[in-house]
């Protein structure tokens, strides 16, 4: 009788068994490694946003606690020559322009390759208190519970306020638009959608599972989810609830913009 020989391998199926196991096994976990990783850039961009509530109060301490004022939207924000603006007047309290970034937040899907160089931030401040003119500490009733600096679902090259005033600094009383944004622009249809509105995503604090890293005038920062926000958050009357449509605050799809005009409570 001849010895049987020993089995020196898999069969086919048993090859497709281990490799139907391995991609089970990959598409389960897959998802909770990038979970994880945007986790990690959440905690890194809430960091980012207490270093922004330092330099703000280090800020409010040498200028007779008056906040930064925001004369404009100014592109290259950081340049000596810029209007004055919230970013510029708290970079060199902490020398280090990444603080104005979130890891995890896309560049504008309307910019080209950029140089290294150019000014750039992703998140935006709240135009009540970083007013025109400068506004006091003092004058702000709440401070632990009124806005700073919220974040952008993207990164821009532009310092923005929102809410931002509309009339003339000036002008009584002050009218302000735009606390958050239904944006239903063709170009940035990456952001969350809406269940009530399906073309169109909500922009401002967005990044994160439906909510973002918020700066308060206080210094203090937390997540928020923007469904939980109210218009009262950011010192604006009348007091509402965050609405998923297109009356508080848009921009339509054909990329026209407005809203709801609020005042400011103090």
């Amino acid at each position: 009788m001849r010895p049987r020989s020993c089995r020196s391998g898999f069969t086919l199926i048993e090859l497709l068994v281990v490799i139907a196991i391995i991609a089970i096994l990959a598409s389960i976990l897959f998802p909770v490694f990038a979970q994880a990783r945007e986790k990690a850039r959440q905690t890194a961009c809430i960091s980012n946003l207490k270093q922004v509530g330092t330099a703000l109060m280090m800020y409010t301490q040498d200028y007779d606690e008056v906040l930064p004022h925001h004369a404009g939207d100014p592109a290259n924000f950081l340049a000596a020559n810029a209007v004055s603006n919230w970013a510029r007047a708290i970079v060199p309290y902490s020398k280090n322009e990444q603080m104005l970034i979130c890891p995890s937040a896309p560049m504008d899907p309307r910019q080209g390759v950029l140089a290294p160089t150019v000014n750039r931030t992703s998140f935006q401040g709240n135009g009540v208190v970083l007013s025109r003119l400068g506004k006091s500490l003092a004058a702000i009733p709440n401070p632990s519970d009124i806005v700073f600096v919220q974040e952008n679902y993207f990164t821009f090259l532009v310092a923005f306020n929102r809410p931002s005033q509309i009339n003339a600094a000036t002008a009584t009383p002050q009218q302000y638009r735009w606390w958050h944004l239904v944006d239903c622009r063709a170009a940035f249809s990456m952001v969350p959608r809406l269940p009530r509105e399906t073309g169109c995503g909500e922009q401002y604090n967005s990044r994160h599972f439906g909510g973002g890293s918020i700066s308060f005038v206080d210094g203090h920062a937390k997540y928020r989810n923007f469904r939980t926000m109210r218009s009262s958050e950011f010192g604006l009357l009348p007091d509402e609830a965050y609405r998923e449509d297109q009356v508080q605050a848009f921009c339509n799809a054909g990329g026209s913009c407005a809203g709801t005009i609020y005042t400011p409570a103090f």
